[in-house]
């Protein structure tokens, strides 16, 4: 009986495996997916000009430079570039005793006061703190690699680079307030001023007004910055750049230290006259030259023009 059921059992399971199938396979549609891939906001910047005088990958130089993109700039509401400084390492702030110079710091612990704007040295004369609304970037270029710019201190040197014109028409405004009386009223605009687009212009103005916690002790400031570029061939472009600016702040020293304690004295009090204000009035103009002979081979002459003057009382 096993045996035949055996045999009839299997031409039963080989017929069921040639049965055809009652169910048909689906083809759907191809779905397509697209994307952009965006890469996280970053502060770096590819391309340096401090290190070499030439727009240069950052991988291809050996000098170390720090760059304070205008993001950075934007970020941390730096109105002048001293306080932009501060987030460089081995930059240093130091204490000018309520006078009103340029700037003074130190890098890499060497005290330094040279400042270049646009690859020119304006530490020279009568110049207020620089004004950050028309600066693009800064570079610090640090050790005596700052020589190639002539003489310099050891620590090395600041570079400011400033924002130059576009062919996109745009106007920017914005404000800030602050305590203690601050008021900035800032406008950036640049665009095409001619129809073929071989003129550009970019402009960038300042008004700002400070008070502060001490009595009788204010300030303001005035920064007027065109630029104007002509592209006189498609090899050959000229760049003329101005700028001006004028400060007024209080010459204020300080409280004093009774006995080496402090708090003896008010904070507020101030100990000069009122109206012992310094003014400072500097000008700069800038013309640059741009030729290209080939893929290669690039001219760039320049001509720096620096003027400053400082006036004012201080009480003894």
């Amino acid at each position: 009986m096993s045996v035949l059921a055996l045999s009839c059992a299997i031409p039963a399971a080989v017929a069921a495996q040639g049965a055809p199938s009652s169910e048909t396979a689906v083809v759907l549609d191809a779905l397509s997916v697209e994307g952009t891939l965006t890469a996280m906001p970053t502060y770096r910047v590819p391309e340096l000009y401090s290190g070499t005088k030439t727009v240069t990958p950052r991988r291809d130089l050996p000098q170390q430079v720090d760059v304070i993109p205008r993001e950075v700039l934007i970020d941390t509401a730096a109105t002048r570039v001293e306080r932009a400084l501060d987030y460089v390492p081995g930059v240093g702030k130091q204490n000018d005793f309520g006078a009103q110079n340029l700037a003074l710091y130190s890098v890499r612990g060497f005290a330094t006061q040279d400042i270049f704007f646009n690859g020119f040295n304006i530490a020279r004369g009568y110049n207020g703190a620089p004004d950050t609304q028309n600066v693009q970037s800064i570079e610090v270029l640090k050790g005596p690699a700052g020589a190639l710019y002539g003489r310099s201190d050891p620590g090395g040197t600041v570079n400011i680079l400033t924002k130059q014109p576009v062919a996109r028409p745009f106007v920017e405004m914005g404000t800030l307030f602050g305590s203690f009386g601050t008021a900035r009223t800032t406008v950036d605009a640049g665009g095409a001023l001619s129809e073929d687009g071989s003129v550009l212009y970019r402009f960038n103005g300042v008004l700002a007004r400070q008070d502060s916690f001490r009595d009788f002790v204010g300030g303001d400031r005035v920064l007027l910055a065109p630029v104007v570029s002509w592209q006189v061939t498609p090899d050959t472009k000229i760049t003329f750049e101005a700028q001006y600016l004028r400060n007024r702040q209080t010459f204020d020293r300080g409280t004093v230290a009774v006995n080496n304690r402090l708090g003896l004295v008010p904070r507020s009090r101030f100990f000069g006259e009122p109206g012992d204000d310094s003014v400072s009035e500097a000008g700069i103009l800038q013309v640059r030259l741009e030729h290209a002979f080939n893929t290669d081979w690039h001219l760039r002459v320049a001509t720096h023009l620096n003027t400053g003057s400082l006036t004012g009382l201080q009480t003894g």
